[in-house]
């Protein structure tokens, strides 16, 4: 748990997209993605200058007891997960239970996900 902590705030660290500080930025760079699931919260952030690596972020929670596939447009297989169930931090993740394609994605139990593009 304390490695997964430690990649949540490397993450925030390293990506400015997480540190939105002013309700301009937050109103302009956060969209949140309507999904007919119950029990999932998925959001969308956009880079608002340069300095920002990504151009977009999806963060998804999903606070059921089942795996959830949801269809979000504009995301295949080139998507990048940085978070999952059980790792979290700057790099994608090669093992993971987190499945992207043909605007899909598959979010384990119980978890926050977060993917970039």
């Amino acid at each position: 748990m304390y490695e997964y902590f430690k990649g949540l705030i490397k993450l925030r660290r390293e990506h400015k997209i997480f540190r939105m500080e002013r309700m301009a930025e937050i109103k302009q760079g956060i969209e949140f993605i309507p999904v007919q699931e119950k029990n999932l919260v998925v959001y969308s952030l956009r880079k608002l200058d340069g300095t920002e690596k990504w151009d977009e972020v999806i963060v998804i929670y999903n606070s059921n007891r089942t795996t959830k596939t949801l269809k979000i447009n504009g995301i295949d297989s080139n998507w990048k997960v940085v978070v999952d169930d059980k790792t979290a931090g700057t790099t994608s993740l090669v093992n993971t239970s987190v499945k992207i394609e043909n605007n899909s994605i598959s979010v384990p139990p119980i978890s926050a996900v977060i993917i970039h593009n």
